[in-house]
């Protein structure tokens, strides 16, 4: 992607998961059984085909994200991204029959018939990525394949045993040998290659990878796995799907809202199918050749007859759709529906809808918490806050609060959270420190808006349904005054001038002025316009803006008067409704999202009139503002971007961010702007950056061309591994950025060119080679499983550089002296992990080495099991188990779960005033599976 010429920068993305909807899931042919994963909720819905009902719903781990299914015997394997484990499903039972250790947030999974193996992708938070090999046999891990960084797609070849494997975050495309569980080349391929974004044709034995952000069709084949085409077609390209009957492949362009046609003949665009708004999802019918679309934007179904390629019929269906798919035996087409919560079954022969399955939803708001680096986000419909880290962009923790948390406030003191729960009518406090809850506070009903009071060190709570504002001390977190309001509070602004606070209250029309002490009404201000949602306040002069819901205007208050100073209509279009606010201090204008007319109004604050219209996305919905930058960040629900307006009015450009992008969240430490997409759910971080892919060209002088030629040389590149036997070693593909790099060569010389290295268009490195001492690193293990004398896989990352073994060592040889940074990759998941350097012991999965010798690090691997402890006959109060001197309390219906390694546990139950423990085992015995410890209290007597 090119710098725009408005000048206006492209962006860098990370992308951290959260909870699901219901999303993509899969067919069983065997059982005619459609499978649909709800991360919300963390269940499998299993749907009879040919019923059309609901016929069980699963629960599996956390966040379960593309399933895959065994055709040969049934069984369903469900990665879990936020347990970083696999759940199997029986197709009999319809019940969780395994649960299988994968690595950090496994993404996607494909069954591969040639051998028998389920692979799944770890996304490891966008870092360095592998692939766990899980045997179905015996249902466990039998290897892992170090990849790229962030891969979240896969496509299996079983004619030549390959597995490809799509790397969304290092922009490439991974060929693994399924034989020898190597990866035997990388590919370049523009950024965005996403979760629809492979597909293996096996008439011509080629893999099609969609290159979402360079608007082409990369085709990748010959015995050297290269690529042999690359295919420009429409805008923003995802989810190809082949037609077996006429070998051609359908690509559906969501930025052009068309879907191109690609013979496998000649790999060329053969045609070009105008379809409806945002396409996405393909699937093919074998019944009569028709292949479907799904168009998220236009919330539709068009049909394409597969031997004409024109549009046949157009179907509606359901609010939000985001997946389809065909059931072959009947013909019958089953639609995900993000919005309406359901599943639509549409007729093949009618092309109408003929049953509707309920399924699950979820919202989400974003905090961004700039002195830990911590991104907050409030996951409605699962009753959670999703913690993200910021530095690593994954999910470090989720919070169970009340019911529909709906808004977010940041006490900067203690760095705690609070939340408003909107049909819990409470605010949950987390402690920033522990990213626990802390305490739960009683407020109005249907909390909406939330904010952080700094001149009287309280928080404000805007109740929707009880017409007024609970004011919360955050020194000791009680309700210190409860305020009547007008009709509807709906929003919170705090005035820094007066230290006043502005409500909006939504169904009178009005907006009450709160005391700065906040617990009296100082005025209520009747506005000009109806429905107010949105407000702004201007610290140079002193005004709120207010965003009128209903009436598409704005209401300008002056904040010393108390007045409406004017009132002016802004959108353009009919429906606009004004739907979000915010003051770019840069300039001293006020941007309004129009959600109805899917523009932008640029408000001049001098003049408080209306100077610009900007065009947007379908729904803008947020705003974010940097005003170092000057730059204007607006949330499109519809299209899945975010439009970037800069300082100059009417200069905008797009980034592209997940499915249904809602809330924005804005850094001001790091510049960093948080875009929560609610049915790709995920938080997508945009990052300005000169954009672009270049090549990054290491090149070597110092060794003999006869031992260069012999041993060769290697350069680790952001865990990327490249040998040659000639100067240059050549890294393609590549974005600006600072990259990790290890550079070794023939034993005996010392390589320079290890460290950062930083890409700023074309790079060239020179590597200088002299003789000198270089020094051998060995790890080896123990406590690993093995299975017919091989050691299950582990990997260890050295200064990004990837080092595995299935045996009991592993060697990086030829480097040079120095202090080397290490972590182990992968097993990790439920295992307490120590490393061992001579006399010196450390602990966790990471640490330094300094080598003036040739050194070990020894690896112990110890798991570690559920102990569960459950508890019968109390009827209230809490109860407590001590094991190892760690005490854990738990409500009294709540059992307690502590994790510990093989081996006989003592453990004490806390007494209980009025009971007695009667009937309990005295010890747990841990011996390689988790373990229930059953205590039961009597009254005493």
């Amino acid at each position: 992607m090119e710098v725009p010429s408005s000048g206006v920068p492209a962006y860098a993305t990370d992308v951290a998961d959260l909870d699901e909807h219901p999303s993509p899931g899969a067919i069983d042919p065997e059982n005619n059984y459609l499978y649909v994963l709800d991360s919300d909720s963390n269940f499998v819905y299993v749907i009879n085909a040919t019923s059309y009902t609901n016929v069980a719903n699963v629960s599996v781990g956390t966040n379960p994200y593309g399933l895959s299914v065994d055709t040969t015997n049934g069984y369903v394997y469900v990665p879990n991204s936020g347990e970083a484990n696999l759940s199997v499903l029986s197709p009999t039972t319809n019940s969780v029959v395994a649960t299988v250790n994968v690595g950090n947030n496994p993404y996607a999974s494909a069954y591969d018939p040639s051998d028998g193996y389920v692979y799944v992708a770890n996304r490891n938070g966008n870092g360095p990525g592998n692939i766990s090999v899980i045997s179905t046999s015996n249902q466990s891990t039998v290897g892992w394949i170090p990849v790229g960084a962030g891969p979240d797609a896969l496509a299996v070849d079983p004619l030549d045993g390959e597995l490809f494997v799509s790397n969304y975050a290092s922009c490439s495309i991974s060929v693994v040998n399924t034989t020898f569980s190597t990866v035997v080349t990388t590919i370049p391929i523009a950024c965005n290659p996403g979760a629809n974004s492979l597909l293996f044709d096996p008439a011509n034995d080629e893999i099609y990878a969609a290159a979402f952000d360079g608007n082409a069709v990369v085709a990748i084949g010959g015995n050297n796995r290269s690529v042999v085409a690359t295919i420009p077609v429409g805008a923003n390209p995802d989810a190809p799907a082949l037609d077996p009957l006429t070998g051609e492949v359908y690509v559906s362009n969501s930025g052009s809202g068309n879907v191109s046609v690609i013979s496998q003949t000649n790999d060329k665009v053969v045609t070009s199918v105008t379809v409806g708004a945002g396409p996405g999802s393909i699937a093919f019918d074998p019944l009569d050749d028709d292949l479907y679309v799904l168009n998220g934007g236009s919330d539709n179904v068009s049909v394409i007859d597969g031997s004409t390629n024109e549009v046949v019929a157009s179907v509606p269906c359901e609010l939000g759709a985001v997946s389809i798919h065909v059931d072959d035996h009947s013909g019958n087409i089953f639609v995900v529906n993000y919005d309406a919560d359901d599943v639509t079954v549409v007729n093949w022969t009618t092309n109408e809808a003929v049953a509707t399955i309920p399924a699950g939803h979820v919202y989400h708001v974003v905090l961004v918490d700039a002195p830990t680096n911590t991104v907050y986000v409030a996951n409605t419909a699962s009753d959670s806050v999703a913690v993200v880290n910021a530095t690593y962009g994954n999910v470090s923790s989720t919070v169970h609060v009340g019911v529909a948390p709906d808004a977010l406030a940041l006490d900067p003191s203690s760095n705690d959270i609070y939340v408003s729960n909107f049909d819990s009518a409470n605010v949950s406090v987390i402690a920033g420190a522990t990213n626990t809850v802390a305490t739960t506070i009683a407020v109005g009903q249907l909390p909406w808006d939330i904010i952080y009071n700094p001149t009287q060190g309280t928080v404000m709570s805007a109740n929707f349904g009880s017409d007024n504002v609970s004011v919360i001390s955050t020194a000791n977190n009680t309700v210190v005054s409860t305020i009547p309001v007008g009709n509807g509070p709906r929003s919170l602004v705090f005035d820094s001038m007066n230290d006043d606070v502005y409500v909006t209250n939504y169904f009178s029309s009005t907006v009450t002025v709160l005391s700065p002490s906040g617990d009296s009404v100082l005025t209520t201000i009747d506005l000009h316009g109806s429905g107010p949602r949105s407000l702004v306040f201007d610290p140079v002069n002193g005004y709120v803006y207010v965003a009128d819901y209903d009436s598409d205007s704005m209401d300008v208050i002056n904040g010393s008067s108390n007045s409406v100073e004017t009132s002016f209509a802004i959108g353009a279009g009919p429906g606009n409704v004004p739907n979000a606010i915010g003051y770019d201090s840069a300039d001293g204008d006020i941007f309004v999202a129009n959600w109805g007319s899917g523009n932008v109004s640029i408000v001049n604050a001098s003049s408080n009139s209306v100077i610009a219209t900007v065009a947007a996305g379908g729904w803008p919905y947020s705003i974010a503002i940097d005003n170092l930058t000057d730059l204007v960040y607006v949330s499109n629900q519809v299209n899945d971007t975010v439009t970037v307006i800069s300082g100059d009015p009417g200069i905008a450009s797009y980034v592209d961010v997940g499915s249904r992008s809602s809330t924005l969240g804005f850094d001001d430490a790091s510049g960093n702007v948080y875009a929560v997409s609610g049915a790709s759910n995920s938080v997508t971080v945009l990052r300005p950056a000169a954009s672009g892919l270049y090549n990054g060209t290491f090149t070597e002088s110092g060794v003999p061309t006869k031992t260069l030629s012999k041993d060769g040389w290697t350069v680790v590149l952001d865990g990327t591994a490249e040998h040659s036997t000639g100067p240059n070693i050549v890294f393609g593909g590549l974005t600006n950025g600072t990259y990790p790099a290890l550079v070794t060569g023939p034993s005996g010389f010392e390589m320079t060119g290890s460290g950062l290295v930083t890409v700023r268009g074309p790079t060239a490195v020179g590597v200088m080679a002299t003789r000198g001492k270089t020094v051998t690193l060995t790890f080896s293990e123990k406590g690993l499983p093995k299975t017919a004398g091989v050691v299950q896989g582990w990997c260890v990352a050295v200064d990004d550089a990837p080092v595995c073994s299935t045996t009991g060592s592993a060697k990086l040889r030829n480097l040079t002296e120095g202090t080397y940074s290490y972590s182990v990759q992968s097993p990790l998941l439920g295992q307490n992990i120590t490393q061992k350097i001579g006399a010196t012991v450390t602990y966790g999965a990471s640490g330094t080495v300094t080598l003036t010798k040739s050194a070990s690090v020894h690896l112990t691997f110890a798991y570690r099991y559920a102990v569960t402890f459950t508890e019968s006959g109390l009827t209230g109060g809490s109860w407590s188990v001590t094991v190892r001197g760690v005490t854990v309390t738990k409500p009294y219906d709540e059992a307690i779960v502590l994790s510990e390694t093989n081996g006989t546990y003592g453990y004490k139950v806390g007494a209980i005033s009025g009971y007695t423990k009667s009937g309990s085992p005295t010890k747990a015995m841990v011996d390689g599976t988790g373990v229930t410890v059953a205590v039961a209290f009597i009254v005493r007597k």
